[in-house]
């Protein structure tokens, strides 16, 4: 990040902006022996801030993930 001031360059900063997102579980969707859809579940999530290499804030926490991926007519799961 930089700061201008009358359009001269006063300063610069690096930001270090990490995210790990790790998915808990998946839902699966079964209907006469195919597989219609694939749901998350919640995953937990941990993120930080870094400033000028020195950390500045982290936070961790957990989401329900309100995300349904449809498979149109499905996928056979007997052969």
């Amino acid at each position: 990040m930089e700061l201008h001031l009358s359009g001269r360059r006063l300063a610069a900063v690096t930001l270090q902006i990490q995210l790990e997102i790790l998915v808990r579980s998946l839902q699966a969707v079964i209907k006469a022996g195919r597989l219609i859809a694939v749901g998350a579940g919640t995953c937990d999530v941990d993120g930080s801030l870094a400033i000028g290499g020195m950390p500045a804030a982290r936070r961790q926490m957990s989401l329900p993930l309100p995300l349904t991926v449809n498979l149109g007519d499905g996928w056979p799961l007997v052969a």
